[in-house]
């Protein structure tokens, strides 16, 4: 799946339960669940070839920035919901 229906700094919402693991982990994997209705900020697009990926900064988790593959984009959707204060 291709990544051109998300902008770098729009929002998106989980629509459904899925885990993605620690882009950076320098030791164990870590792995974050992602619960419905989660939501985060898009901070980049990567797009090599036939794999896109993209950078998100989920609220629930603001130290980290998690990556999500094109497999994965069908649980995503772009969301009008603001970042938390």
């Amino acid at each position: 799946m291709s990544c051109s229906e998300f902008e770098v700094g729009s929002r998106v919402e989980a629509v459904t339960d899925f885990e993605i693991e620690e882009a950076l982990a320098r030791r164990d994997k870590w792995v974050h669940k992602i619960e419905t209705g989660d939501s985060g900020e898009i901070l980049r697009k990567l797009a090599l070839g036939k794999h896109h990926s993209m950078i998100v900064r989920w609220d629930k988790i603001p130290q980290s920035r998690l990556s999500i593959d094109g497999d994965l984009f069908e649980n995503v959707k772009v969301s009008n919901s603001e970042a938390p204060a």
